[in-house]
């Protein structure tokens, strides 16, 4: 901004103290660092203020940082204020919850949270099946790195049930642009036995029409993969990531 290379300029110019305390004296100011909070151009902010009457000193110069400080309090405008709750607090927040307004909100990411699901929708053609928002993160570069677009990601966190596994197939496979489904569960607290049943269990009940790649790593492990080799479901079986990133966008290029 405009001011701040002001006094960014002003100050570089100050070469010894006698020199500094003229200019406070002079001017009565501090120099601090502008922020941008909002999207405006400056000249949009300036406008804003003027009609809005508020009035800023132009700028400080500060010796330490308890004064940049106390200049940086005198310099704040607030123009917006975003408020974050923890979703944990809901059941002791329902009045707060319920201000909710659910209209705005993507109805797949909805439909996931009542199964305490989290889904981002993406515009690509492979989904995501995944524990963890990091995994989900790097399940995502991954096949972007083998050629492929990743078509959303949903994360089941932590404590999994076969129902959640099931209704989360459902999610996945009612998108028309999903043309292979990747499953990437490293499982911790996980079982990955659950993860198994699950998807067995929604391949034969909603008739699964697109390729699926899985791969399993974690608690019960072995027990998942005998589950899922003895389903004599068309299931692909990766042994790791990489592996199952590039099944997955063969599975495509194949169709």
């Amino acid at each position: 901004m405009a001011a701040s290379m002001a006094s960014q300029a002003v100050a570089r110019g100050l070469h010894g103290a006698s020199a500094k305390y003229l200019f406070l004296h002079k001017f009565k100011c501090a120099r601090v660092s502008s922020r941008r909070w909002l999207n405006l151009q400056e000249y949009q902010s300036k406008k804003l203020m003027q009609e809005s009457g508020v009035t800023v000193q132009r700028f400080y110069v500060a010796d330490n940082s308890p004064d940049a400080l106390q200049a940086a309090k005198r310099l704040m405008v607030c123009f917006d204020a975003k408020i974050n709750f923890d979703d944990n607090a809901e059941f002791r927040q329902k009045a707060v919850f319920a201000m909710d307004d659910m209209s705005e909100s993507d109805p797949t990411e909805t439909e996931a949270a009542k199964w305490d699901l989290k889904y981002i929708g993406l515009d690509g053609n492979i989904a995501c099946f995944v524990n963890g928002a990091g995994l989900a993160m790097a399940t995502c570069d991954i096949i972007d790195l083998h050629g492929g677009k990743p078509a959303n990601f949903l994360d089941l966190g932590g404590g999994v049930k076969e129902k959640q596994v099931y209704e989360a197939f459902k999610l996945l496979t009612a998108d028309p642009k999903v043309e292979a489904i990747l499953v990437n569960i490293f499982g911790g607290i996980v079982n990955c036995a659950i993860i198994a049943n699950g998807i067995t269990k929604a391949c034969r009940e909603l008739e699964l029409k697109v390729p699926l790649v899985v791969r399993l790593e974690g608690t019960n492990v072995q027990e998942a993969k005998r589950i899922l080799s003895e389903s004599g479901l068309p299931i692909v079986a990766a042994n790791d990531l990489d592996d199952a990133a590039k099944k997955a966008v063969a599975a495509i290029t194949r169709k």
